[in-house]
């Protein structure tokens, strides 16, 4: 996350977050402290009202904080700002089940294609839960994951 923003080189920036960190890691109020000291905007949206009723007292005057479904949320988005880019979308609403990570895949998929408009070259995608090796993995997964990696390739950071 940090080599995230540091890569954002100190400028104005454009941040999508879904699914809110009102615990955990609490990336929400690292992107809204970074729009407050460089400039830009931080928008989050989560479909549950508890975090970000936990959230709205601790963002800045650069935060937008919406409730709704993160895919219709990022469609209208791109809609209602045509022609404008992110730098930086974090796609964190669907938490992965080891056991059963095709939900949590498919709705990143939809996730992206929602926000892919407004992706440019340079633009940073980060997507929750997604281990760069099957190591991370409890055994019984990992056979299926080497397997899915191995046909469909996986694309670590560069």
């Amino acid at each position: 996350m940090l080599d995230a923003i540091e890569r954002l080189g100190e400028r104005p920036s454009v941040i999508l977050e879904t699914g809110s960190s009102a615990w955990g890691t609490n990336s929400s109020r690292l992107f809204a402290d970074y729009v407050v000291t460089f400039g830009g905007e931080f928008t989050t949206v989560d479909i549950r009202i508890a975090p970000l009723l936990r959230l709205w007292r601790d963002l800045g005057p650069r935060s937008v904080i919406v409730c709704d479904d993160s895919v219709r949320f990022l469609r209208r988005w791109v809609d209602e700002n045509p022609g404008r880019k992110a730098d930086l979308v974090y796609l964190d609403s669907y938490d992965l089940d080891v056991n059963s990570p095709t939900p949590a895949a498919v709705h990143a998929l939809l996730e992206l294609d929602a926000i892919r408009p407004a992706l440019r070259a340079g633009s940073l995608l980060l997507i929750d839960d997604t281990p760069d090796s099957v190591d991370f993995l409890p055994e019984p997964a990992r056979t299926d994951a080497q397997r899915f990696k191995e046909s469909n390739g996986l694309r670590s950071r560069p």
